[in-house]
């Protein structure tokens, strides 16, 4: 297995919406792109499929080393030579990028509950905004507001992230609702670690979808013209986001006792509207 077929593979058995995003790209940039997903899922894979807080750190540094072998040539790890052949050539990305992405990581192994949405939104462009921003270089831009755009639709994707797994992350002590939005809805993180289902929470989940969606529309605000059509795949993956948002909705927010996906096929017809539309 060639360290590309490597990354393929890790991104096929994800099942993420990212496939669908990247149908219609030419080889080179779809090619780049799935090695940087792998990346990400290598890392965030380091500390959610890892109990011991110890171990994890220990990985995390393993590959910040490897980020640095990868930018110097000297990369170890499948993925860090898939970096070197599919991505260091042809395009500039800056290994500060990848450090915010480890550094977002880290937070996960801490895990302090986050006070105000300025402290959470540090944590969403670390592990999304940073991330945004490497695909939106490898799609490549001409107006530097694009980099911004890219940020915050990081941020609004991963706020969208958030209230999905609310469940899921309350089951592993892990809160990602603002302290100070909780005190204001009147929900306590003991009765989301519970599985307290309550109309307060389900204001509050209303709440941060619709800070989603102001989020995403000031990432619009700043997407050039002269830029839209190259930075497609940021639109696709917000169409299916954004997709499985009103589905959410629709079930009443109730992601603490349930799963909300949107199945594969739907993933493909969001993104077949959303590749065609002007």
């Amino acid at each position: 297995m060639t360290p590309y077929h490597y990354c393929q593979d890790l991104v096929r058995r994800t099942r993420s919406h990212f496939l669908a995003s990247v149908l219609f790209l030419p080889r080179l940039k779809k090619e780049a792109l799935i090695v940087l997903y792998a990346f990400c899922r290598a890392v965030d894979d380091s500390v959610d499929k890892v109990s011991d807080k110890a171990l994890a750190r220990m990985k995390l540094l393993w590959w910040r080393q490897e980020v640095h072998k990868m930018f110097e040539g000297n990369a170890e790890h499948p993925i860090g030579l898939a970096f070197q052949e599919k991505i260091k050539p042809f395009f500039e990305l800056s290994p500060l990028l990848f450090f915010e992405i480890i550094s977002g990581m880290e937070m996960d192994i801490q895990h302090d509950p986050y006070q105000t949405f300025e402290d959470l939104k540090l944590y969403c462009y670390r592990v999304a905004g940073a991330v945004g921003i490497c695909v939106a270089t490898i799609l490549g831009y001409e107006s530097p507001n694009t980099e911004r755009y890219a940020k915050h639709l990081g941020i609004a994707l991963q706020l969208i992230n958030i209230i999905r797994d609310v469940g899921e992350d309350g089951s592993r002590g892990r809160l990602y609702l603002p302290l100070q939005d909780c005190g204001e809805y009147q929900v306590t993180p003991q009765e989301i670690f519970n599985r307290k289902w309550s109309e307060s929470l389900a204001r509050l989940l209303a709440f941060q979808g619709e800070r989603a969606r102001k989020e995403y529309a000031v990432a619009l605000s700043l997407l050039a013209p002269c830029d839209k059509s190259g930075q497609k795949p940021g639109q696709i993956m917000a169409a299916i986001y954004f997709c499985l948002l009103s589905e959410i909705e629709r079930a009443g927010w109730n992601t603490l006792h349930y799963r909300i996906s949107l199945p594969h096929w739907r993933q493909m017809w969001v993104a077949l509207k959303s590749t065609f539309s002007t």
